[in-house]
């Protein structure tokens, strides 16, 4: 299986064992086409998976 460039996940950990953890799923290479102009975030367009389709 060809590897998955669309999911991004980062997980940070501190001494007192808090933990964050980010998950980024674009869905396909260029995502939804659109970039935030002012961080430069690829905006997500995964959500449509998670939509009923008639």
């Amino acid at each position: 299986m060809p590897e998955n460039h669309e999911t991004a996940n980062i997980v940070v950990t501190d001494s007192l064992g808090y933990i964050v953890v980010l998950i980024s799923t674009l869905n396909t290479y260029f995502c939804s086409g659109v970039v935030s102009p002012s961080t430069g975030i690829s905006i997500n367009n995964e959500i449509y998976n998670f939509s009923i389709h008639v």
